[in-house]
């Protein structure tokens, strides 16, 4: 079975539905609460709801995009009490200080005085208990979380007990155990699973597993090497830790009833973050199509009176989610230098035109692929797309390859400012990998002013 990703849910966008309709209901209560308490503390008079009309809709947009940020409606992010208390307070903060900064920055005073510090107080135990109320509902019918528990016997049980003395605050479900050192065929209610003759990816894969928690030492990089090649995507792997884990670094922890986790693997960014991203991609990419049109404009010239073939090459590169797209550059190779299909690693390849060389040197060729970031092919900083051959080769060969393939390609990226030609794809997924697992839009700042400094001391090939 060739490798896929999970589309992505249906259920949670009806989850953000149900959460924006009752917001808006109960910012319209909160609303009025507000208001009357503000002219019961002020003694000020005046409608009600009259003011209703006036401040409602300004309101619901500024709490709905300090939810937003706050993760309020990420169904991830909401699974149990203590996130969705968090997730609340920080939405509510967030909102405040998005519209002082709005009356500040216009210079204007649209709120009435004390309404938005009453709002904030009073919608706190509103908001919980609608997000508790609607998160306990969905999850009785929808579980997210589907969880496989590996470990010895005496680990599961401690943990499983655990669990059930605070499992009315938890919208997980357990749906197998693995237990390499016991001949059992259930831990409180809870199925075991011989994993004799069946891998671990089959597993996760039939029962739909999206969370695996080790209870006991295991060989973790062998575990992740095989969770790599599952079907399934967006595996949480975590365990619990020892003193070891604990004191090698500052990895993610998280809980589960009472009991720590670290987490292996990392989850997406926020959503803002793809939208900021994509923003960012569109702006910058016009902005240097608009700076280098002379270029557009010299380069086709020089290349058509120096060598025979089109200016532009074409080739068929895989994108995010193994979508194969087309790749723009400006041809630097002699015409039918694809047919040999090999890579590029001497900057004196005979292949190479003259005018091929100046532009390899400082990435000129690659000014094309800011049409592929427009389209939405590519992103400008992201692991380098390969070609579908290479693809191949390296995805059966590398542990681990497949992870690249969960964020768009890039124009650039972290082996390309940190490497430089010569690493191989082993030590490239490395640099990729760090990107994906502690990608912001601060990084891919720091990648893109970086790239500039990589282009202008003329380090490509």
């Amino acid at each position: 079975m060739s490798p896929r990703f999970r589309s992505s849910d249906d259920k949670q966008g009806w989850f953000k539905l149900v959460l924006s309709f009752a917001d808006a209901f109960l910012i319209a209560i909160v609303t009025l609460l507000s208001l009357w308490m503000r002219n019961l503390l002020f003694q000020q008079s005046g409608s009600i709801l009259g003011a209703l009309k006036m401040f409602y809709l300004a309101t619901f947009l500024i709490f709905f995009v300090g939810m937003y940020i706050a993760d309020a409606f990420n169904m991830e992010a909401l699974k149990s009490q203590s996130e969705i208390l968090i997730a609340v307070v920080k939405g509510v903060i967030i909102s405040v200080v998005l519209a002082s900064a709005i009356e500040f920055t216009m210079g204007i005073h649209f709120f009435p005085r004390g309404y938005i510090f009453l709002f904030a107080i009073i919608s706190m135990p509103f908001f919980y208990a609608e997000r508790e109320l609607i998160v306990r509902l969905w999850h009785m019918k929808h579980s997210t979380d589907k969880i496989l528990m590996l470990g010895k016997l005496s680990h599961i049980k401690t943990v499983l007990e655990r669990i059930r003395k605070r499992e009315k605050e938890l919208f997980v479900r357990i749906k197998a155990l693995v237990i390499p050192d016991a001949d059992v065929d259930e831990v409180h209610g809870i199925p075991v699973v011989k994993l004799k003759e069946r891998k671990i990816t089959e597993l996760i894969d039939k029962l739909g597993i999206n969370r695996v928690i080790v209870v006991s030492p295991l060989d973790y990089r062998n575990l992740l090497n095989d969770l790599h090649s599952t079907t399934s995507s967006n595996i949480k792997i975590e365990v619990v830790p020892g003193i070891y884990e604990i004191l090698i670094g500052r990895p993610d922890y998280s809980l589960l009833a009472d009991v720590p986790l670290i987490q292996l693997t990392r989850n997406d960014p926020p959503e803002w973050y793809y939208i900021a991203k994509r923003a960012m991609d569109i702006i910058v990419s016009l902005v240097f199509l608009a700076l280098s049109l002379p270029l557009f404009i010299l380069v086709p010239i020089a290349i058509k009176l120096t060598s025979k073939g089109p200016v532009f090459h074409k080739q068929k590169r895989v994108g995010k989610d193994f979508k194969p797209f087309t790749i723009y550059k400006f041809r630097t190779m002699v015409e039918g230098a694809e047919k040999e299909n090999r890579e590029v690693m001497d900057p004196n390849d005979p292949r190479i035109t003259p005018i091929g060389r100046i532009l390899r040197k400082y990435h000129i060729d690659e000014l094309p692929q800011f049409m592929n970031v427009i389209k939405g092919d590519m992103s400008l900083v992201g692991p380098r797309p390969e070609k579908i051959e290479f693809f191949k080769n390296y995805l059966n060969r590398i542990p681990g390859y497949v992870e690249r393939q969960k964020v768009k390609p890039g124009l650039t990226g972290l082996a390309q400012v940190w490497g430089d030609h010569t690493i191989d794809p082993e030590f490239k997924l490395k640099y990729d990998l760090i990107y994906i697992y502690n990608r912001s839009i601060l990084v891919d700042i720091m990648i893109l002013l970086k790239t500039i400094k990589v282009v202008f001391k003329g380090r490509g090939i």
